[in-house]
């Protein structure tokens, strides 16, 4: 799963920050524990504002979950970094307020932050593979078989083929 998750943190993270107008990214832990993924309401994540730090719990969940989980945390990163998190003496939303308002903005801006992120990556590649397709309907050469560019697209074209079967 890490073999996965690695490439597309690192794809996201110049957007996240754009996104969310920080420099300083959190220090990040990916956490396999198979009793958490056993329970029901188990944890998927959290932030330690001291550490500046997240932890996502990545046993049996698909990727995209996951990412959903970081942009979340990455939101209450960012809030952390403009002094909004403030000391929580709690975590259940039912006694404090101002929680609610720290959670309803992760969910939101994380949410779209990541599909906005998503649309353009699944946008761009989709954009290469049809050039491809594209030229060799009119036999025209595609891009150098050695190039950067072919190679992404056509990895990016395999990928969506495996998708739509």
């Amino acid at each position: 799963m890490i073999d996965v998750l690695k490439p597309l943190i690192q794809r996201f993270m110049p957007f996240a920050k754009q996104q969310m107008g920080f420099d300083r990214p959190p220090k990040l832990f990916l956490r396999q524990d198979q009793q958490n993924a056993a329970n029901p309401m188990g944890k998927t994540g959290f932030y330690d504002p001291q550490n500046e730090a997240i932890t996502l719990y990545i046993t049996d969940r698909h990727p995209k979950d996951i990412m959903r989980s970081f942009t979340h945390e990455m939101v209450h990163h960012m809030q952390n970094l403009e002094g909004r998190l403030g000391i929580r003496t709690t975590t259940n939303t039912n006694e404090d307020d101002k929680l609610v308002e720290i959670e309803k903005e992760a969910y939101l801006k994380g949410n779209i932050t990541f599909r906005n992120w998503e649309d353009r990556v699944k946008s761009l590649e989709e954009g290469l593979w049809a050039n491809i397709n594209a030229k060799k309907a009119k036999g025209e050469k595609s891009s150098h078989k050695n190039s950067k560019a072919y190679k992404k697209a056509v990895k990016a074209g395999n990928k969506l083929e495996k998708t739509k079967k």
